[in-house]
């Protein structure tokens, strides 16, 4: 089979555009990889970047795009995935084919511009992760990814295959909750309901860490933000859910439908509501309905939290991973070196002294 690799640097190339749309509907690409996902996040950005996306052409048809971006850091270029902290799971665009992964694989490898390749966010269970170790990319862990699974299951059944605390606890907090106040939950799966809720949930969330996070959301991202997933819940792939008390909301829960999952991506509570523990109720709301819905699972997507442990049995997570491949000349390989072993523990005595000098 003969393919053959083209690179554009314009994401707004209606041929590509135009295949990219085509390509993640035939294929049920998860909604991070949409091409009306990625081109807000080049448009609105502020971005000291060069677009890189790498398309696989067959017979004259775009079969395949990955998109990566060439970043300088240093003396070093780095070819990295796209869009850099806008996305839990990265894919490329195409059948989730080996034979296809290798064409983009084997040319990331030829270094034409670049000294490294960086890819982020390669989930353990997508084809792409073992094809990266086959090629000799080094990888590191990133995060688990905790993933309630209740196919089969209701909603009492499933509670009981959780802990004997887990359910006390969700019950105990559930009760009190509708006794002392009316309480209302709501499924929102419109562009148009989720507009009208964002500055209430940006305000929440920034209520929520002002005191805590020196780096709050900008407008340019929130705005970013609001176009993206936009144009998932024109697509039936997006849905925010509600929980109020008396007519206060209480807590937010913004995700994706996504192959009979729901993924929760976005989480705010209002921390006066501390005592009811919205956040977790929510969450036991939320799969009480999609359980009705005809949806197997909730995926919590990154962040190992406690609670989200608290939700799954056994044997529910998975990973994600960061892969590296790089030049044989000394700095592409000490900073994938760096990136691997060392600045994960830099990090933490960085932030150790900054806490002690503050």
């Amino acid at each position: 089979m003969i393919y053959k690799i083209k690179i554009f640097d314009n994401i707004h190339d209606a041929e590509l555009k135009a295949a990219w749309i085509k390509l993640e509907q035939d294929n049920d690409i998860f909604p991070q990889m949409y091409y009306e996902w990625i081109e807000p996040w080049v448009r609105l950005k502020s971005l000291q970047i060069e677009i890189y996306l790498i398309t696989v052409i067959k017979d004259n048809v775009i079969t395949a795009i990955a998109p990566f971006c060439i970043e300088k850091k240093g003396f070093i270029k780095i070819l990295r995935t796209i869009p850099i902290h806008f996305g839990d799971f990265f894919m490329f665009v195409s059948k989730q084919s080996s034979e296809l992964i290798k064409e983009i694989v084997e040319h990331t490898k030829k270094f034409i511009k670049w000294d490294v390749v960086h890819l982020y966010n390669i989930n353990s269970q997508n084809i792409l992760n073992n094809n990266l170790d086959l090629a000799g990319f080094k990888s590191k862990h990133l995060v688990n990814i905790h993933i309630a699974d209740f196919e089969g299951l209701n909603f009492k059944d499933f509670l009981l295959t959780l802990s004997k605390n887990t359910r006390g606890q969700y019950r105990k907090k559930k009760n009190r909750l509708e006794r002392e106040g009316l309480v209302d939950f709501e499924s929102i799966t419109t562009a148009e309901g989720y507009k009208k809720n964002v500055d209430e949930m940006n305000s929440l969330y920034e209520k929520r860490w002002e005191n805590i996070d020196d780096n709050l959301p900008s407008q340019e991202y929130y705005n970013m933000r609001t176009e993206a997933i936009s144009s998932c819940f024109d697509k039936g792939k997006a849905v925010l859910f509600k929980l109020s008390k008396d007519g206060n909301t209480i807590s937010y829960r913004l995700g994706f439908l996504h192959d009979k999952s729901f993924f929760d991506w976005k989480v705010v509570h209002n921390p006066e509501y501390n005592y009811y523990s919205p956040g977790n109720l929510l969450v036991g709301k939320i799969i009480d309905k999609i359980i009705d819905d005809g949806y197997d699972k909730f995926n919590f997507m990154t962040g190992d939290y406690r609670y989200k442990r608290s939700w799954i049995s056994e044997d529910q997570t998975s990973f994600n991973s960061e892969y590296f491949y790089s030049k044989k000349m000394s700095l592409a390989k000490l900073y994938v070196i760096y990136r691997i072993k060392y600045r994960d523990k830099l990090k933490e005595i960085y932030f150790k002294f900054k806490k002690v000098i503050c």
